[in-house]
C-alpha cells in the first residue's frame, strides 16, 4: 500500500498542496510563475487560428499548457486553507454525486 493510499483524500490534497507550496516558494517562485504564466497562455484566449481557420491541434495543446498552469496556481491556493477547509470542500462534493 502506498503512503498516501493510507491517508483520506482531504489529507492528500493539503499534503500535496504544502509541497506545490514548498516548491514554488522563495525569491526565484514569482519569476518562474510570471514566465509559466506567459508560456501557458494563463489569461489569453486558447484558440489557434490562422488566417481565420482554427488549427485544432494548436488549440488543443494551448488548452493543455493553460489546465496546468490552472492546476499550479490552484494547489498553491489549496496550500492556504486548513485541513478541515479541504475534507469539508470534499465532503461537499460527495453529497453533490
Amino acid at each position: 500500500m502506498k503512503f498516501l493510499d493510507s491517508m483520506t483524500t482531504g489529507r492528500r490534497m493539503k499534503r500535496l498542496a504544502d509541497q506545490y507550496a514548498e516548491t514554488f516558494s522563495g525569491p526565484a517562485a514569482n519569476a518562474v510563475l510570471q514566465d509559466m504564466a506567459e508560456v501557458c497562455k494563463a489569461v489569453e484566449p486558447v484558440l489557434a487560428d490562422d488566417d481565420g481557420k482554427v488549427d485544432i491541434n494548436a488549440t488543443l495543446a494551448n488548452a493543455g499548457r493553460q489546465a496546468v498552469y490552472i492546476h499550479i496556481r490552484n494547489m498553491l491556493r489549496l496550500a492556504n486553507q486548513s485541513l478541515e477547509d479541504i475534507e469539508a470542500m470534499f465532503d461537499r462534493q460527495d453529497e453533490n454525486l
